[in-house]
């Protein structure tokens, strides 16, 4: 499956950090897309999650409102196209 392209823009104070928010969703989404098996929405949290948590190490604003909701939108319309626009994701990971 093809990997859809997304916001560059995730409201970062820094270029740096738009590119570990950007690179966070592709390898997320890449996960969901090539599973052969169901993934579960809170294994999709549990790596958002993670990824924030190291992206936060040097740019805390990870998990400032705009951020935060654009990563896991972008991720929840990924999760949407595969699994059914029934599912959603917690926003407030």
């Amino acid at each position: 499956m093809e990997i859809p392209l997304f916001s560059a823009n995730y409201e970062m104070f820094s270029q740096r950090g738009n590119r570990k928010c950007d690179t966070l969703v592709r390898n997320i989404t890449k996960k969901i897309l090539n599973s052969k098996r169901y993934v579960h929405k809170e294994q999709v949290e549990m790596w958002i999650k993670q990824g924030m948590e190291k992206i936060s190490q040097k740019d805390s604003e990870v998990y400032d409102t705009e951020p935060r909701q654009t990563i896991i939108g972008n991720v929840e319309k990924v999760y949407q196209s595969k699994y059914g626009n029934d599912k959603y994701l917690n926003f407030y990971l």
